[in-house]
């Protein structure tokens, strides 16, 4: 009988990407906690005292590195990666000063976050795991033309709307970001 995996706190907004890495370490036998602000996640550290977290740097206008204390004085010694797909030196910087164990830059691969959450990776490639792998159905994986649609509709979302802030903070002229928006991906069947 091998021992029980231990729970992850993962702290993500965005929707999709949080469920597909939750399923994804179900899949290999985690207890995913799953919290889409840093509100729910504060619940989620008092009830559950998980030993790992998953946060995201920009969980809605919070930042996730405000967890960090909580998880270390709710659960001590914690272990915890920060994921951001904006990654710069100064925010890893911060990340890692507030006490995160690893820091990692989105797009990433669920052996990426076992490996930085210092878990067992070799678990994550056993055949039981890639067996139960085969069992789970195939997902289509977005394109890159459906991934970058998803990215500006966030920061279009982030800025009101406003395409002008939004190009500016996607670093695009404003005509260049209505060219994109007049053309919508094909979606995931």
């Amino acid at each position: 009988m091998q021992p029980e995996k231990p729970q992850i706190l993962f702290v993500e907004d965005d929707a999709v990407f949080r469920q597909r890495v939750s399923r994804s370490l179900n899949a290999r036998g985690y207890k995913v906690l799953e919290a889409e602000t840093v509100d729910e996640a504060r619940q989620m550290i008092a009830k559950h005292q998980p030993g790992y977290a998953i946060l995201d740097l920009c969980v809605g206008e919070a930042s996730g590195l405000t967890l960090i204390d909580s998880l270390k004085e709710v659960c001590g010694d914690v272990t915890c990666v920060v994921l951001t797909g904006y990654g710069t030196i100064s925010t890893a910087v911060s990340a890692l000063k507030a006490g995160a164990t690893n820091y990692l830059t989105k797009p990433v691969h669920v052996g990426e976050i076992l490996n930085a959450l210092q878990l067992d990776v070799e678990d994550y490639l056993s055949e039981s795991s890639q067996q139960h792998q085969r069992e789970l159905p195939d997902i289509e994986q977005p394109t890159l033309l459906q991934v970058e649609w998803e990215h500006i509709q966030r920061v279009l979302e982030d800025c009101n709307g406003n395409v002008t802030h939004a190009a500016t903070r996607l670093g695009v002229h404003r005509r260049t970001l209505q060219r994109k928006l007049s053309k919508i991906p094909t979606p995931l069947k």
